[in-house]
């Protein structure tokens, strides 16, 4: 929880802002009203947002560790999840010799199976002029559309996916 706290910290100082709106998917019958926070990010260009909840980490090794399907992490071994093998995409990260990884538990587990997937970078973009609470489909041409566990519209004509990682834990 420190090492997370402390990320989150650097990750903040860097411009990734809170953000202070409800998140529908997190909301249930004994929180309501939950207010959680979320990193923006993108995988070719693709905007998606993740709850912090199911995030561990964000790291930058450099590419070559991360071409294989395991990354190791100060000893512990997880698998990649990498969305560009899978949908055959280009790499546009910031840093040509790093790749930025999030380090996620699908399940909200901090203590459950980890994953690493790789993505671009952060967005330090706001995202509060979202349609927040409002789910909709996916665009049928977006390539994530059935990965999807919820969707957001965003102004001008954008969505934003929370990607559903259980279904790509199922193909690896």
């Amino acid at each position: 929880m420190r090492r997370l706290a402390g990320a989150i910290n650097e990750l903040a100082e860097k411009s990734v802002w809170d953000k202070p709106f409800i998140i529908p998917e997190m909301a249930n019958p004994s929180r309501s009203s939950a207010i959680g926070r979320f990193f923006k990010y993108s995988i070719c260009g693709y905007a998606f947002i993740e709850n912090v909840n199911f995030i561990n980490e964000v790291c930058y090794p450099r590419r070559t560790d991360i071409e294989g399907k395991t990354f190791f992490l100060r000893g512990k071994k997880m698998p990649v999840i990498n969305c560009y093998q899978r949908f055959e995409l280009p790499c546009s990260s910031y840093d040509a010799e790093r790749q930025t990884v999030m380090i996620i538990c699908p399940d909200g587990n901090p203590h459950g199976d980890n994953y690493a997937v790789p993505i671009d970078d952060l967005d330090i973009a706001a995202i509060f002029n979202s349609r927040n609470g409002t789910a909709v489909q996916p665009q049928q041409d977006h390539i994530f559309a059935e990965y999807a566990r919820e969707c957001w519209d965003a102004v001008g004509g954008d969505q934003l996916i929370f990607i559903d990682w259980k279904k790509f834990i199922d193909i690896l």
